[in-house]
């Protein structure tokens, strides 16, 4: 999740208590205002919320009443302080908070804090509100806190898959001085060409999909306009192109073919650095394989580069 995401949950949150909707679910937790005396309580709320969240980011909103709907301007530095006290609870390990944001409502004459956690190093555990020497790891259960029963822990335990690895075995980028056929689909920038030889390292449990349309492209941190994205040599039948991406189901090679537009002042020079980036489908994630290039020649006056490992 976001800011974005953030500030569009908390606008759909304040329309559907509007509408007589209760907003309040598994991932999603509403407070008026924060009660200094409560952290332990607060704590035990959070930690159940970010169990049954399953990895999952959860949001934490402060400043809207989830009966009526009524906002009360927040504080940053009040929340922030409330929440230090609140995470101090938590035992060996907590939720990560990502990000704090303000989200104005009502054309803007009031705000509420937004407060979005990461859930990946459950399970949670807080002490016992009734006795403070004992530990609980708490579970949301529709809108309310319990204690997590059997099979609730047992989702928490089990081994969760890892993404794949890459390994860039060989790789190569040039420039390239554009076509009639591709002079269309250029906007200023200029034209980068290359391949990269991969190697997938993956002994997960189910497949996963790399998603075609998620392939991301930098060099020195700028941004490529993907244009083309081939394979047109794969040496495992674990590691095969399917329509809109790749199906992984085991460790291979492929060969990855780009061109892509980059901008104008971009310039190649030994120790550059290229990434290509795929997301991973099913355990929603992103994988790099970075390239550290070193020039090797000039080629029609267009700079050819190498990778160096």
């Amino acid at each position: 999740m976001n800011k974005r995401d953030a500030e569009i949950a908390v606008r759909t949150i304040v329309q559907s208590i509007k509408n007589g909707h209760k907003p309040e679910d598994s991932f999603v937790e509403l407070k008026f205002e924060m009660d200094h005396g409560k952290s332990l309580h607060h704590a035990r709320q959070l930690a159940g919320l970010a169990n049954a969240a399953r990895d999952e980011d959860v949001l934490w909103v402060v400043g809207i009443d989830e009966k009526t709907g009524q906002i009360r301007s927040q504080l940053d530095e009040e929340v922030s302080q409330t929440f230090d006290r609140i995470l101090k609870h938590f035992k060996q390990t907590r939720p990560e908070l990502k990000f704090q944001v303000n989200i104005h409502l009502e054309d803007g004459s009031k705000s509420v804090v937004a407060i979005v956690f990461s859930t990946d190093r459950s399970p949670y555990q807080v002490p016992f509100e009734k006795d403070e020497n004992k530990l609980e790891i708490p579970w949301r259960y529709g809108t309310r806190t319990r204690s997590a029963e059997y099979p609730e822990l047992l989702t928490l335990l089990q081994k969760r898959e890892s993404s794949p690895s890459l390994e860039v075995r060989e790789a190569a980028l040039g420039w390239r001085v554009p076509d009639e056929e591709l002079s269309p689909n250029i906007s200023g920038g200029r034209l980068l060409e290359g391949h990269a030889s991969l190697f997938i390292n993956y002994h997960g449990h189910s497949s996963v999909f790399l998603d075609e349309d998620r392939f991301n492209a930098r060099i020195d941190g700028y941004d490529a306009k993907m244009l083309r994205l081939s394979i047109p040599r794969y040496t495992s039948g674990r590691v095969q192109p399917s329509i809109g991406g790749i199906e992984v189901h085991g460790s291979g090679s492929l060969l990855v073919e780009i061109l892509a537009e980059v901008p104008s002042d971009v310039e190649m020079k030994d120790g550059t650095r290229f990434e290509l980036e795929f997301y991973v489908v099913e355990i929603q994630d992103f994988i790099v394989a970075p390239v550290s290039l070193k020039k090797t020649g000039n080629i029609e006056q267009q700079f050819r580069f190498q990778a160096e490992f």
